[in-house]
């Protein structure tokens, strides 16, 4: 029998594969998005609108899936997630026109919801220092989705020329981290069986009075959108627009990526070792600059990928702080928190997604209206920033 610890570990990384897995996803068909729109005899803006359907299901069961797992336990959840999101991939492969498709996406997003949850033990098991320790080194495991999903997805759509061969490889991989989640996934700590609606609305009011989750999920959520956009986004960009090879386009998303681990890799360094405050302010101001920088020098790809590496790396700082801040915000359960902030937090996501797919569509996809657009997001995430410094300036670490 492994001791506590040990499963507790090989569960992270059978839940990790899970996350990575609804993430690879979307990032391993980017490559092909263009292949598929045009089998379905669609335009290019459907590229990035499947990515937006695939986050917006994932925001819209995020408010369910709290209030189940206080009632049935995280495990149980969690599991049924990996099972829905296999049905929808398999379900996706047999999409005859591009309305198929995205719908099939949009049920296979659904699979995100039941990312939090994960994340909800992990706060649960351990202190801030070794959390947000943690949390980092998942979440930017996570991140090499972006990284790994364009290389993989070229690999196996130039071998197979199908892209479905693509969502084959995904249903493996879910089947894998099914089969950990089942065996290694802590049973709960506690559940409520006689949770009601009126208790469960009760809760989520209070959650949305408290100040440092409404500004902080408002401000990891515009952090985040430069990166989804670039994501959603940059396959037209790079390979329609500049007409720029696969090879160039998964060696930018890889340039980007990096500074997510760059910046794993510092923080298992100084987590714990300077306020709150200071990780926030300063991973805000390093992200407008570069993004500023990006905008500058709009003309030049290279230097736009630049400004988006220490923009990531800037967002490093303090992802994982203020979510580890916006769970511990009030005394509701960890569960309904996190079901909270995804709700809003994917679906901000997704709309500012959207908004820049539209506007970049109207002015032709010109690098220069992208990049002014996420630019405008940084200076909102600027701003927000000082806001929640100051709303949790005299919190400490817990070690």
């Amino acid at each position: 029998m492994l001791a506590s610890t040990q499963r507790l570990f090989i569960f992270i990384a059978f839940f990790v594969l899970f996350e990575l897995n609804c993430y690879l996803a979307n990032d391993m068909i980017m490559p092909a998005m263009n292949s598929v729109v045009n089998s379905f005899a669609a335009t290019s803006v459907y590229v990035s609108l499947s990515l937006s359907l695939y986050i917006l299901g994932g925001a819209l069961l995020q408010i369910f899936v709290g209030p189940v797992a206080d009632i049935l336990g995280k495990r149980k959840v969690v599991i049924f997630g990996n099972v829905f999101f296999l049905l929808a991939t398999l379900i996706i492969t047999l999409s005859g026109t591009i309305n198929q498709f995205l719908l099939a996406r949009f049920f296979q997003g659904m699979g995100i919801a039941f990312v939090s949850l994960g994340y909800a033990v992990v706060h649960e098991s351990f202190n801030d220092k070794n959390a947000v320790r943690a949390i980092s080194i998942m979440g930017n495991i996570s991140i090499m989705a972006p990284l790994l999903g364009p290389l993989l997805g070229s690999y196996i759509f130039i071998a197979t020329g199908h892209w479905q061969s693509i969502f084959f490889v995904t249903g493996v991989i879910g089947l894998i981290s099914l089969m950990g989640l089942y065996n290694y996934m802590p049973q709960p700590l506690q559940v409520n069986p006689n949770l009601n609606l009126r208790q469960i609305a009760r809760s989520y009011k209070n959650i949305l009075k408290s100040k440092v989750f409404v500004v902080g999920v408002f401000l990891i959520a515009f952090g985040l959108s430069p990166i989804v956009s670039w994501v959603g986004i940059s396959p037209i960009l790079i390979m329609v627009k500049l007409k720029e090879p696969v090879l160039y386009y998964n060696l930018f998303q890889g340039i980007v990526f990096g500074g997510f681990i760059l910046c794993s890799i510092l923080m298992q360094k100084i987590a714990g070792k300077f306020k709150f405050k200071n990780f926030i302010l300063v991973g805000a101001s390093l992200s407008f600059v570069a993004m500023l920088f990006a905008l500058i020098n709009y003309n030049n790809v290279d230097y736009v990928v630049i400004g988006f590496f220490f923009y990531a790396i800037g967002i490093g700082l303090y992802f994982a702080i203020i979510t580890r801040l916006i769970l511990h915000s009030n005394k509701e359960s960890i569960n309904l928190n996190s079901s909270l902030m995804g709700l809003f937090f994917l679906t901000i996501m997704s709309i500012i997604l959207q908004i820049n797919n539209i506007i970049s569509n109207i002015f032709n996809y010109k690098m220069v209206v992208f990049v002014a657009i996420c630019c405008i997001s940084s200076f909102v995430v600027l701003c927000l920033s000082f806001i929640f410094s100051y709303l949790v300036r005299d919190i400490p670490w817990k070690v």
